[in-house]
């Protein structure tokens, strides 16, 4: 439908619109100082657009404002139950004022932080849903009283409750970027759905007992398309932000972030950096009308700042990429099929365990886009074997036995190729990256607790790998023939898609074997970078001396935990562009 022209009223600076609500008389605007504490109270708003673009008038100051259908169902709701201004992104910014948008989201965190209550709009109720609101502080105090796991735990849950349990953690909201912004600076979220309310407390305090008591399978369902997203694990992830560390803070909010929906790339900057410590927040700004490839950069160099293991640098292997951008600069729109190598605690190519220096780089601000990192490049990637790890959605389905059988035999022939290179008692560590249980550096260093913790650890690992050793010798032989395979080498491989998932074999000119992103190349260079967990793969950059591109974070055995340091420890620098 097509309306006259909203007109709004200019904003001052720091100012922000808010609705007046009435269940029997058409909505007013207001405009109230965020800079004044004492200023009015009002809540906010966290809703989704909705993929109908559709819109609808809504009387507001004796004029038309459009809004979307899921606003329009939540407004119907809100005017009987919101007695306070309320403040909603689609009306109460000016949506064709780009100066005017730009400023507004710039105040998102003093906007959401300085709300009485966040009201999260989960959608209209459904039968189900109302049983399960109103059975939820019930069920709740019922599963924490249940002290240990059970197999029959699940089984005392109403079958309509689990029902809108399950609507309301697998609605649209879930998925969206801007959730985590949202519902992270709330003082007080609370959900609505309907005519419902339900605490944030008191479905995270759900989530919570779900998890403890492993009872995921009775409220997952079936239907999962691509947008899949579970509530259960979102509340879980905002807990974890809002107890993040700040110097590790903007790595962890990408890995949080980069599988969120969101349509315009702009926003994968914009609903994170509110949630960054102050100093950052203000020392990054940004112009209307900037692209992709101006926004991200400067971002990047921002989060380096902030990252003493240089983490960031392996989140840049992704499904697809602007080729606009610098080759040390994640395409923080799109995904990455391979698991994050550098998440990996246990990893410390670039530096010593204990060591205090951090990664080393620095900018020119006459070359913007190139980085400048101490490294050591100490061999080139001599032979590449095509075939890689099926990324399928197939693939990823851990009962599905016809792909069990090809992940098997892909790994039987990546065996065959590294047998030539490492010897038989150390073969079966580069497949699942030489990962045992849930190591952890950082918990070496627990004061009066590391020598009991080394101790635990270390027979904890043996016994690991000495099982995961017996299931790669039951791997090396075994054929669809003999049958089931032994839960033990189900696991190997399972743990090995995991890491040779999105990546390539190959081996280099000085005998190494390595796995490395699918674009990995003969000729590319492996290089440690300083203060880095994982080893890199360089390709060389046009006939400039030392400008190298970045192909991504490599697995290289005997080169994961500082070997290389032993023998040189001379870093010069290098020109990544």
């Amino acid at each position: 439908m097509i309306f006259d022209q909203f007109v709004y009223h200019p904003l001052q600076a720091g100012h922000i619109r808010v609705l007046i609500l009435s269940h029997d008389a058409p909505a007013r605007m207001r405009h109230i100082d965020l800079k004044h504490r004492s200023g009015p109270k009002y809540v906010a708003l966290s809703y989704t657009w909705g993929a109908n673009t559709q819109t609808h008038p809504y009387e507001c100051d004796a004029q038309n404002l459009p809004v979307r259908e899921n606003l329009l169902h939540a407004l119907s709701q809100l005017r009987h139950i919101v007695d306070t201004p309320i403040w909603i992104d689609a009306m109460c910014i000016n949506q064709s004022d780009e100066i005017e948008k730009l400023a507004q989201i710039q105040m998102m965190t003093e906007i959401y932080r300085g709300a009485q209550e966040v009201l999260i709009w989960l959608g209209p109720e459904t039968l189900d849903t109302k049983i399960a609101v109103t059975q939820l502080r019930d069920i709740t105090a019922m599963l924490k009283a249940q002290k240990v796991w059970s197999p029959d735990a699940g089984k005392i849950l109403p079958t309509a409750f689990i029902n809108g349990i399950r609507h309301l953690m697998t609605c649209p909201w879930w998925p969206r970027l801007w959730v985590l912004q949202e519902a992270t600076l709330a003082r007080e979220a609370i959900f609505v759905c309907g005519s419902h309310s339900v605490p944030w407390k008191l479905l995270s305090s759900l989530a919570k007992q779900i998890k403890r008591l492993d009872l995921y399978s009775f409220f997952s369902g079936q239907d999962r398309g691509p947008e899949y997203c579970d509530g259960f694990t979102e509340i879980l992830n905002v807990e974890i932000v809002r107890h993040m560390h700040s110097a590790t803070l903007g790595t962890d909010l990408i890995r949080v972030c980069r599988q969120r929906i969101c349509f315009d790339p702009c926003d994968r900057v914009y609903g994170v950096i509110g949630l960054m410590v102050s100093a950052v927040r203000v020392g990054f700004t940004w112009e209307p009308g900037e692209k992709v490839d101006d926004l991200y950069p400067p971002f990047v160099q921002i989060l380096l700042q902030l990252d003493p293991t240089a983490t960031m640098l392996s989140f840049t292997d992704t499904t697809e990429r602007n080729p606009n951008l610098p080759s040390w600069c994640p395409d923080l729109h799109y995904r990455s099929i391979a698991n994050v190598l550098a998440d990996h605690e246990g990893y410390h190519a670039g530096f010593k365990i204990l060591s205090s220096t951090e990664f080393d780089w620095k900018h020119s601000e006459r070359k913007p886009k190139q980085l400048r990192t101490k490294s050591i490049i100490i061999d080139a990637v001599k032979t590449v074997f095509p075939e890689h790890w099926p990324d399928g959605a197939d693939a990823l389905n851990d009962d599905n036995r016809t792909v069990q059988q090809t992940n098997i035999h892909l790994l039987q022939e990546y065996i065959k190729i590294a047998k030539s290179f490492v010897v038989e008692k150390e073969l079966w560590r580069i497949f699942i990256g030489n990962i045992l249980g849930n190591e952890d550096s950082k918990l070496n260093l627990l004061s009066g607790f590391s020598p009991i913790h080394d101790r635990l650890a270390s027979r904890r690992s043996r016994d690991e790998a000495s099982a995961h050793h017996l299931a790669f010798q039951e791997l090396q032989t075994w054929s669809p023939s003999a049958g089931e395979a032994s839960p033990q080498m189900q696991n190997y491989v399972r743990k090995a898609r995991r890491v040779c998932l999105g990546r390539k074999l190959f081996t280099t000119a000085k005998g190494r074997v390595g796995l490395g992103p699918t674009s990995v190349a003969v000729g590319d260079e492996v290089c440690i970078i300083k203060c880095a967990r994982v080893p890199f793969l360089l390709s060389r950059h046009g006939e400039e001396r030392g400008e190298y591109r970045l192909r991504g974070e490599a697995y290289v055995h005997g080169l994961m935990h500082g070997e290389y340091l032993k023998v040189n420890k001379k870093f010069d620098w290098v020109t990544i562009v």
